[in-house]
């Protein structure tokens, strides 16, 4: 969708180098994370930019269950370490992408040269289910 409409804009000779993608099913995300969010990729020369939520378990406590209902292990290192050994890790939260155009060739938005604007978790929903739509609603009631 996003290459189209490049295209689409580039067709009529309106070239646009850098593009930013605020998806609406973020609705807690603000305009202090976008300003800061521009703000870095624009003084940067990063290709990318995306937004990101710290774990909160650690990655290796994840486990895979075989067809037969049987825990497998993902990951052989880590079991026995302790929570404050773990080094912490990151999954994108979906509010926010900004991008040079041109790396879109190449089918993703991460590069070597991606920068992960970490955001808090409570700014990260992303409304998915009706589950994460009620909690969004709570938390937008409480003023968060």
């Amino acid at each position: 969708m996003i290459k189209h409409t490049i295209t689409w804009f580039e067709d009529r000779n309106d070239v646009y180098n850098n593009v930013a993608v605020l998806q609406p099913t973020s609705p807690l995300r603000n305009e202090v994370h976008i300003k800061q969010a521009f703000e870095i990729f624009h003084d940067t020369n990063v290709k990318s930019l995306i937004s990101f939520v710290k774990e909160q378990h650690p990655i290796y406590w994840n486990k895979r269950i075989n067809n037969d209902g049987l825990v497998e292990n993902l990951f052989n290192e880590g079991d026995s370490l302790s929570r404050q050994n773990y080094i912490p890790t990151y999954i994108p939260n979906g509010a926010m992408y900004m991008f040079k155009s041109s790396i879109l060739e190449s089918n993703s938005l991460y590069t070597d040269n991606t920068y992960g604007y970490i955001m808090d978790l409570q700014s990260s929903i992303d409304i998915d289910t009706q589950e994460d739509f009620d909690y969004c609603e709570f938390l937008m009631r409480r003023n968060v």
